[in-house]
């Protein structure tokens, strides 16, 4: 049987037997498809084995997919082996036991210094500001990106998990903000009081909206899109004058790495981020060890006290 007409049914299986969202499905079934590419046209179940995934991890390596892009490719891999053993197209699952994982590599994430948020941040409330001559001011999307850019920093909110927000998730009275992360697993985040609050309460009350509604719109009164938000967060940075380029997820280092800097426990920063390993977390520590370094450095204890004699 070809590989290649397998994909419908893989994905049919993906959607009613797991609670996976519709982009991890898609991402399954596209780590498929390319491993179908992989082997060429008229590919057959009956080719895969031990030697031919081994050979596919290393084709990854060798095109220069970074080793996380591998190693999430070779997961829908071991996913679509799985599924062929259980639908008895294959004897045995040619993934399991088979050293296929690329290893992990250890990057550090990319994070704004705390001069630069604070720019960043100001050049969007002034922008905000600006817009403010309008008596529907939530409508503009000075308001809408402040917001966003606000709430990342503030609570370390994914992009994805940003634009999927609705309005019910949002609890004033409390500070509080509820959020369906990866795995669908449910997670509550809080706002701290002060600005942040306030302005969110402003939008809401301005925007009476219902409980169903998308919490950030754009000018069509559309939900947000994780694209525009892309957008959005980059233009603003080269307009705030930052060198870098400014992306949704760097909020979200930004805001665990300022965390750790501030002497918050990392299991906080566990729960408040979604993680579901601690290890995941671990990687900014690395970063505050960094920041700890540069301090050390800077404050040279030994030679200020040599240099007072």
């Amino acid at each position: 049987m070809q590989l290649h007409d397998l994909f419908p049914s893989f994905a049919e299986a993906l959607s009613g037997g797991e609670d996976l969202s519709p982009n991890t499905i898609r991402a399954y079934v596209a780590d498929g498809r390319a491993l179908a590419q992989f082997l060429g046209p008229g590919a057959s179940v009956a080719e895969l084995g031990p030697p031919v995934l081994e050979g596919f991890a290393d084709h990854l390596l060798a095109s220069g997919l970074k080793r996380s892009s591998a190693r999430r490719r070779i997961a829908g891999v071991r996913k679509l082996c799985a599924w062929l053993t259980t639908e008895g197209l294959l004897g045995t699952n040619p993934s399991a036991g088979c050293s296929v994982k690329p290893a992990r590599e250890r990057t550090l994430p990319k994070a704004l210094s705390p001069y630069d948020t604070a720019r960043f941040l100001m050049h969007l409330k002034a922008r905000r500001e600006a817009s403010c001559s309008d008596a529907r001011t939530w409508w503009h999307p000075a308001t809408t990106t402040y917001l966003a850019a606000a709430l990342m920093v503030a609570t370390g909110l994914r992009g994805g998990e940003l634009v999927g927000l609705a309005v019910g998730d949002v609890d004033l009275a409390d500070g509080s903000i509820r959020v369906l992360g990866k795995g669908r697993r449910e997670r509550v985040v809080y706002l701290p009081p002060g600005q942040l609050l306030s302005s969110l309460c402003q939008y809401l009350s301005e925007r009476n909206a219902e409980f169903d509604d998308p919490l950030l719109i754009n000018r069509s009164c559309r939900p947000l899109t994780p694209a525009a938000l892309r957008d959005r967060i980059g233009r603003a940075a080269r307009q705030a004058g930052i060198q870098r380029r400014l992306t949704p997820h760097m909020l979200r280092h930004t805001c665990a790495t300022h965390l750790l800097d501030a002497g918050v426990d990392i299991r906080i920063v566990q729960r408040l981020l979604g993680h579901a390993s601690i290890a995941t977390t671990e990687i900014y520590t690395h970063v505050s060890d960094m920041s700890l370094r540069r301090a050390v450095c800077r404050a040279d204890i030994i030679g200020s006290i040599l240099r007072t004699r």
